[in-house]
């Protein structure tokens, strides 16, 4: 997946943040805060804006890691279903995802210098802004038209009800009743048939839906490399404006 702190306009600014950095130890030692420049402001908002969607983009790959590997360790799988388990994580990141976009929004906010508050940091108040390029604009709105499916499903997960998802199902009751029945009333290759079942069917739900969310991941941080490599130049023309 694409990394955020190998590109352009992160590593223009890295080598500015260690003097920033002294400042605010200096600084601390006398429990005073820091007295930065305009320049040294503007680095260290842009380092801590790039930074949020650098622990989304890091948050969705955690995701796909955990939520595919079903720990072998007994308390959690005395009190923790495979279900449930697969479900946490896919409700994670479908949360990390939209949040992800949302941090593009106040990314853009302030490198376009908007000065939109953060109730007003939204998909239409910044694409309808005239000082607002149409790449970028552009490149917005295929981000979000992208995610329409997902945000329905976080909203859901948010205000309504846990996600569930219908592939899951035959597994899903096979182990909950081999967790409160033990299979006791079948016989010995009978159980096994059914647990083999249960393993065969979330092996391939996982592999699956591994693939899906990988090629999300991808598709999104190229398109974010595509919008941060059409905002340098303003990214530029900000830093030329802080120096003077």
């Amino acid at each position: 997946m694409f990394d955020i702190t190998k590109h352009k306009i992160y590593l223009d600014f890295i080598d500015e943040l260690n003097p920033i950095a002294i400042k605010f130890y200096n600084a601390n030692k006398k429990r005073k805060d820091p007295i930065l420049t305009k320049r040294e402001e503007f680095v260290f908002d842009i380092f801590h804006k790039l930074n949020e969607i650098e622990k989304k983009l890091k948050d969705l790959n955690y995701s796909v890691m955990f939520f595919s590997v079903y720990p072998n360790y007994k308390p959690w799988r005395d009190n923790i279903t495979r279900e449930d388990y697969i479900i946490y994580h896919l409700e994670y990141y479908y949360i990390n995802i939209i949040a992800l976009f949302d941090r593009l929004l106040h990314f853009v906010n302030f490198i376009y210098n908007l000065g939109l508050s953060d109730h007003f940091v939204t998909l239409k108040c910044i694409t309808t802004n005239d000082h607002v390029d149409k790449n970028t604009v552009r490149i917005l709105k295929k981000i979000d038209t992208a995610l329409q499916g997902i945000r329905s499903t976080q909203n859901k997960i948010k205000h309504k009800k846990k996600h569930r998802d219908k592939k899951l199902y035959h597994a899903s009751l096979i182990e909950f009743h081999g967790r409160h029945n033990t299979f006791s009333e079948y016989t010995k290759e009978l159980n096994q048939e059914l647990q083999s079942d249960m393993n065969y069917f979330y092996r391939e739900y996982l592999r699956t839906k591994k693939q899906e969310l990988i090629k999300n991941n991808k598709v999104l941080g190229d398109t974010i490399k595509i919008l941060l490599d059409n905002i340098f130049p303003i990214y530029e023309k900000r830093k030329l404006e802080v120096s003077k």
